[in-house]
């Protein structure tokens, strides 16, 4: 599906037009999804402007969600093995809805998320969400979607407010819902939440060329290993098993000059 852009300034109020192919939309008082009859796209409508609506397919199991929860709490700076001394409670899974903003400023594009529903945890807004990754959303999802609680306008003052950003340097907006599982643990009395990024991509070992997928090793702890994988956005990471990988070290390094445009190998 294209990508279309989400004008700051509403249609007149009569119309509320389809961010893909811009067609009249039919929106019955009260509805916040619209699917466009000519173009099949999913709006979301807030007054009275649509957004494009898109959600994440969840690929993590909760087993696998407990699991990475144990090893940050293991890992815990303040509480040495708070893995073992929290009582951890079942997750509650749910699809979070993000306002994901695209703004142009000073000739750069950045992408910036804020909440659309009420959620403590500011981790999501740090949150990175690869475009190749979105999918159009679809009602199957809507047991556990969480309904959008901020308006459009709040997330604009927000932007204004917080970062500085004025509604004329907005290029794109959209309504995201984010798979999560949300934990409570209680440690001491006290009762706490987390939360867990329900939707990670998985890699073809060996890839489509027929070679061997390869990881730069950044920490070890105990039996995982904090790689980083070679895949977008640059830089992420990811935890594997040290007994589930090879690890060896590489005597060569690559040193690149800018200046001189030339590229050594030693």
């Amino acid at each position: 599906m294209d990508t279309s852009f989400a004008s700051t300034n509403p249609p007149p109020d009569s119309q509320i037009l389809c961010q893909q192919c811009a067609a009249p939309l039919p929106v019955e008082q009260g509805a916040q999804y619209v699917t466009c009859q000519f173009c099949g796209a999913t709006n979301f409508v807030d007054k009275r402007r649509a957004v494009f609506h898109y959600a994440l397919r969840a690929t993590v199991r909760e087993d696998a969600a407990q699991a990475a929860l144990r090893r940050w709490m293991a890992g815990n700076a303040t509480v040495k093995n708070l893995d073992q001394k929290a009582t951890i409670e079942p997750p509650n899974f749910q699809l979070f809805p993000m306002w994901l903003v695209r703004v142009r400023q000073n000739g750069q594009e950045s992408v910036l998320l804020e909440p659309a529903g009420a959620l403590s945890i500011s981790e999501l807004k740090r949150t990175t969400i690869p475009a190749a990754d979105l999918e159009p959303y679809d009602h199957t999802l809507d047991a556990a979607a969480v309904p959008p609680t901020v308006p459009y306008e709040t997330m604009l003052e927000w932007l204004r407010n917080d970062h500085g950003v004025p509604a004329g340097a907005i290029h794109e907006v959209s309504l995201v819902h984010l798979p999560i599982y949300i934990f409570k643990y209680n440690y001491k009395g006290d009762r706490y939440t987390d939360v867990v990024d329900a939707e990670r991509p998985t890699m073809d070992n060996p890839t489509h060329e027929g070679l061997p997928v390869v990881f730069l090793v950044l920490e070890e702890k105990g039996p995982w290993l904090r790689v980083q994988v070679s895949m977008r956005p640059n830089e992420r990471v990811a935890w594997v098993k040290r007994s589930q990988v090879v690890v060896r070290t590489v005597p060569n390094r690559i040193v690149v000059r800018l200046a001189e445009r030339r590229l050594v190998v030693y």
